[in-house]
């Protein structure tokens, strides 16, 4: 393992998505990641979820399942049945030399079979024990499941993000678990530092709930704040012209980034061959830009639509205006930054041959992280974790006489 959490163990207890993706990133930081399954039928997204299945290049077989590899990379595979005592024996074994134990287990469950906090806790003092929820586990609706897309509904992302006059907005799959995980990875992370320091473990909570409200703290807080909703926006109604999209004469859309638009706004006129606009009395200032942006809106439409969208990205960004292609994901994968900085990387795996994978955002210059492993075979390192953690053959073939591994 490299990275900066070499020497970190942990366990992890988890199935789609938030509690595997955290487990995963903390697995590419160099952590020794054990994930935990159930010994009959595993973690039962390894079969599911995939919109459109890879496939083998020499057979018609399914070769992988995007969404399991996605959140389950960088770790190994052992099989355990939580249900039975003997099973939680082993784990408790396990939890001893471990640092993490992460699990998003429904509420209460944990509680009824004897991997909560204080039971953990009495086995290693200096745990840190993070369980990923739906809503808080206090409150009327503490015990309720979730899955991300009611958590983004709920926690608003669906009327902050869509279009002013249209139906709330969809979101494509894993954005809200993205979200938590990354909060997750990060309460973990703290956590450790926190032991680190004062000598303690403890108990770790995170909520997909909490998480999009926090995300969406900006549009919360102005209604805090000034006690009106944030206002949704549209391309047509966009008040700043110069913060908005726009299709392009080839259909493509491209992104105006310029928030400051008094900064930018000669220059930005200029490129675009309108001069005109910079002795137009109806757009002289903000406020009068603000009470006249939707015809701004509709000229810009036009100009746009002439030419062709890299013509114009190029032509903004020659003047050191913010514009962007609004791309696909072909396009994001093959970004000349984006493979640069690693955010997507390739990987030689010994099944799949080598293929491309999204990277960690997150730089270090002395303790890089790494994909250790593309997600791990179903019980794949069973007997190797048993035998790492005193027991022998004759022990492991008992307890898969008994159905407690498989």
């Amino acid at each position: 393992m490299t990275g900066p959490l070499q020497g970190i163990k942990v366990i992890e207890c988890g199935t789609w998505a938030l509690v595997p993706f955290a487990a995963s990133i903390l697995g590419e930081l160099g952590a020794d990641v054990i994930k935990v399954e159930e010994p009959t039928r595993g973690d039962h997204f390894r079969g599911t979820m995939s919109v459109s299945p890879a496939r083998s290049a020499t057979t018609d077989a399914i070769a992988r399942v995007a969404s399991f590899e996605a959140v389950n990379r960088s770790k190994r595979a052992i099989t355990l049945d939580l249900m039975k005592k003997e099973g939680r024996e082993v784990l408790y074994k396990m939890v001893k030399d471990s640092d993490v134990f992460v699990h998003n287990l429904r509420p209460g469950v944990a509680e009824k079979i004897e991997l909560d906090y204080e039971t953990l806790a009495k086995h290693n003092p200096k745990i840190i024990y993070a369980q990923g929820v739906g809503f808080g586990l206090k409150g009327p609706d503490g015990q309720m499941p979730a899955l991300e897309f009611s958590a983004l509904a709920r926690a608003g992302w669906g009327y902050f993000a869509g279009e002013a006059g249209q139906p709330p907005a969809m979101f494509c799959v894993g954005l809200g678990d993205t979200i938590g995980s990354w909060v997750l990875t990060m309460s973990i992370l703290a956590a450790l530092v926190a032991r680190e320091r004062l000598n303690v473990g403890q108990s770790v909570e995170v909520s997909l709930f909490g998480s999009l409200i926090a995300t969406a703290g900006l549009v919360l807080n102005h209604k805090l704040v000034y006690g009106e909703e944030y206002p949704r926006r549209s391309q047509s109604g966009a008040k700043n012209p110069l913060w908005n999209i726009y299709q392009c004469a080839d259909d493509r859309w491209i992104c105006l980034g310029l928030a400051q638009y008094d900064r930018f706004w000669a220059d930005f006129w200029q490129t675009i061959d309108m001069p005109e606009i910079l002795n137009e009395p109806r757009f002289d200032g903000m406020d009068m830009v603000y009470e006249n942006s939707e015809e701004l809106v509709r000229i810009l439409n036009g100009v746009f639509k002439k030419k062709p969208a890299k013509e114009w990205v190029n032509r903004l960004k020659r003047k050191g205006l913010i514009c962007e292609m609004v791309q696909t994901a072909s396009e994001v994968i093959d970004d000349p930054q984006a493979i640069a900085n690693e955010y997507i990387v390739e990987y030689d795996d010994e099944r799949y041959g080598r293929t491309k994978l999204v990277g960690l955002p997150c730089k270090f210059s002395e303790t890089k992280p790494s994909i250790e492993a593309m997600a791990p075979e179903f019980s794949m390192h069973t007997e190797e974790v048993l035998l790492e953690h005193g027991y022998s053959w004759e022990d492991i073939v008992n307890l898969k006489v008994q159905g407690i591994i498989a």
